[in-house]
């Protein structure tokens, strides 16, 4: 038996984005999409569940919500009319406000990670995209809690616990056989030009390889939000020489250019997915990945090439540099999207009818 889910996402843009048109695309169940364009994450975090509960009332009724990560579930679910209030709300996080590595510590604005908690409770279950997702986030939770003057709440964290899941994204299957074979090895960075990636550290690389005369060529794929790291504008210029492309692709160019890249150097310091990684490796470019986050629990089994430091990145990447062409296609099936799906159609039905 199937029926209908809408999926109800204020962010829509990037992986979201992605996460909620494939999703439609491939489930057995009707999906509808409930979106706002993805921009001034704050501001959608706080006021987005108004203009979604309106437009949720003029869809088809579903039996299930899909909410993203981004939106405030317990606030969406008060302004729907009963008919909808009463449907069941999963939660998907993508990722969240309480773990995520802040440019300014002191910064912390606990409002947006308290809207992620607050979700998790409305919720009739919470999705994380990986068990390492799932741990950071409920593992903090204590202590973030601790933080508040009374009436804390901790005496729900075994219930947010037990009605969590791992469901991961899906990645479009391509078609490597056609992969580009170059002379001299391409490295590619393929991320959000935000901090949490770490560009400064990926750079720094580039900076060291280059000046011990290991000869490479650059794709810097991904796109900007707003404003864009100064180490960016620096690199395009100390490594002009080097650069074959620079900037957003649309998907039909970016998948080009992950078939043409050879090397992926990992300097991320917040990954609870890493479709980007994920895309790139399945295309067939090498990674080199830090031994922390959720990278040993996707690729340990894999056999990819781990660092856990500086030196260690610096020396892998030079290693792959002189033994190019050297290439090891991994095989990532097990997250195409034809297969991923299963478990999203299997989880409505178990929701919907036992």
């Amino acid at each position: 038996m199937t029926g209908r889910v809408q999926i109800v996402e204020p962010f829509s843009t990037g992986s979201h984005k992605y996460w909620a048109e494939r999703i439609q695309e491939h489930s057995s169940w009707e999906i509808d999409l409930n979106t706002l364009p993805g921009r001034h994450w704050k501001w959608r975090m706080s006021s987005g569940c108004i203009d979604l509960a309106k437009s949720a009332g003029t869809m088809p009724e579903p039996d299930i919500f899909l909410c993203s990560d981004m939106l405030d579930l317990a606030a969406f679910k008060g302004l729907l009319p009963t008919n909808l209030s009463q449907k069941r709300f999963v939660l998907y996080m993508h990722e969240n406000q309480l773990v995520y590595p802040q440019l300014n510590p002191n910064e912390f604005d606990r409002q947006y990670a308290f809207i992620n908690f607050r979700s998790a409770l409305a919720a009739y279950e919470i999705w994380f995209n990986s068990a390492f997702h799932l741990e950071a986030f409920l593992g903090s939770l204590p202590d973030f809690l601790k933080a508040f003057p009374d009436k804390r709440n901790t005496d729900r964290l075994d219930d947010l616990r037990d009605k969590s899941k791992v469901i991961p994204l899906g990645i479009d299957e391509m078609d490597t056989s056609d992969r580009t074979v170059n002379d001299v090895p391409h490295i590619l960075w393929n991320h959000r030009w935000e901090h949490d990636k770490d560009p400064d550290g990926f750079f720094d690389l580039l900076y060291r390889l280059s000046a011990n005369d290991l000869d490479f060529r650059l794709i810097v794929l991904g796109e900007s939000y707003g404003i864009i790291p100064d180490c960016f504008v620096e690199a395009k210029e100390r490594l002009a020489d080097k650069i074959v492309h620079w900037g957003f692709a649309p998907r039909d160019s970016y998948e080009r250019w992950l078939l043409t890249a050879d090397i992926l150097p990992v300097t991320s310091q917040q990954e609870y997915f890493g479709l980007s990684v994920m895309e790139a490796v399945h295309a067939g470019v090498t990674p080199i990945l830090p031994r922390r986050l959720v990278y040993p629990e996707l690729y340990e089994a894999k056999d990819v090439v781990f660092f856990s430091d500086e030196d260690e990145l610096f020396s892998r990447c030079a290693e792959l540099i002189n033994a190019h062409p050297h290439r090891t296609q991994f095989d990532m099936s097990e997250f195409a999207w034809g297969n991923v799906i299963q478990s999203y159609d299997h989880a409505f039905s178990k929701i919907c009818h036992g």
